[in-house]
């Protein structure tokens, strides 16, 4: 009975393609822009409210 071929591995490349790297970073940069936009709002939302709480600087 004749052996039969070992099948070939299909080729496997850790490496990215220049156009890949570019769009995993424009997905990390616009990530982190709203996480900041989210915790500069929130801050400012938080800020406004403990303002009104104690009277305001203005007394109001």
């Amino acid at each position: 009975m004749p052996r039969a071929e070992a099948p070939d591995v299909a080729p496997f490349s850790l490496a990215e393609f220049p156009a890949e790297r570019d769009e995993r970073r424009a997905a990390y940069a616009l990530g982190i822009t709203a996480v900041l936009i989210t915790v500069i709002t929130g801050a400012a939302v938080t800020l406004r409210d403990l303002r009104r709480r104690r009277g305001g600087e203005r007394g109001v």
